[in-house]
């Protein structure tokens, strides 16, 4: 299982990067693939579950998030999130009155809001060395996890979150903690540009310190819903791994912070 695992995880990484590297448009095609995959996968969970989330509507939304996060930056998100609500508030309540439903309504716009927040690293992707930025951002995430799997399932006793996630362990996530920290002590001086005397060593353990936080809340918040949704995996798309969610999940939350972090960073 850990030799497949690795090697999906390969395979995954490798395609990353060539498209991190080639440019600004294979990437962000990337991001809305990525988007557009997990939107699917989050509302077959849902209708797993019984619910019956607008899916054709909350993919084109999806669509039109992440190209107006592209074309209109920051812009494009107060633009794009008050028109998902509305519409999808809109069909729900005024054009699909029979089978209209609050709950489903809310669904779709989770859907819509929730994985597509990577859309973030597109932004993160222009800045001055972006591309090294965002790949330092999915290494320490990729570290996280890597190292959090390997020292639970090896040194891990006691029991994180038993009731969302069994299998992950208070030893695994401190030690995910300290290794991630470590990661980012060692990989941000590769990033160099303005970065290098931006960020003091101080920052950089923080920096380390809050992707590790992040990348298990949002791992375990994908197991929430995986478990309100009574399943296993949000797919079986990535042979051990489960769905494009099961293994994106703990970038989720790093995206958002990753670009504020930065952006805060050439202000200050």
């Amino acid at each position: 299982m850990i030799r497949l695992r690795l090697l999906t995880s390969l395979v995954a990484i490798s395609i990353a990067l060539v498209l991190i590297f080639w440019g600004s448009l294979p990437f962000a095609l990337l991001i809305l693939t990525a988007s557009i995959w997990g939107c699917v996968e989050f509302y077959n969970m849902a209708r797993f579950a019984g619910r019956r989330p607008f899916f054709i509507l909350g993919c084109g939304l999806t669509v039109f998030l992440v190209l107006s996060i592209y074309y209109f930056g920051l812009l494009g998100i107060s633009l794009a999130i008050p028109v998902v609500v509305i519409v999808v508030l809109i069909y729900s309540f005024l054009l699909n009155l029979e089978r209209g439903d609050f709950t489903d309504a809310a669904l779709t716009v989770m859907g819509v809001l929730y994985f597509p927040l990577i859309s973030f690293l597109i932004l993160l992707h222009r800045f001055e060395r972006g591309v090294y930025l965002v790949t330092l951002v999915l290494a320490l995430t990729w570290i996280n996890d890597g190292a959090a799997y390997l020292i639970g399932s090896t040194w891990g006793q006691r029991k994180l979150a038993p009731h969302i996630s069994p299998n992950k362990t208070i030893e695994g996530a401190a030690g995910a903690l300290a290794v991630t920290i470590l990661f980012s002590l060692i990989l941000f001086p590769l990033v160099r540009g303005p970065w290098g005397g931006l960020v003091s060593v101080g920052l950089r353990a923080i920096f380390g310190l809050t992707i590790s936080i992040l990348a298990q809340l949002g791992d375990l918040a994908e197991s929430f819903m995986k478990r309100k949704f009574e399943l296993k995996d949000s797919g079986n798309t990535f042979p051990g791994q489960g769905g494009l969610l099961d293994c994106g999940d703990s970038v989720v939350f790093n995206a958002v912070f990753s670009y504020w972090f930065f952006y805060l960073l050439q202000l200050f």
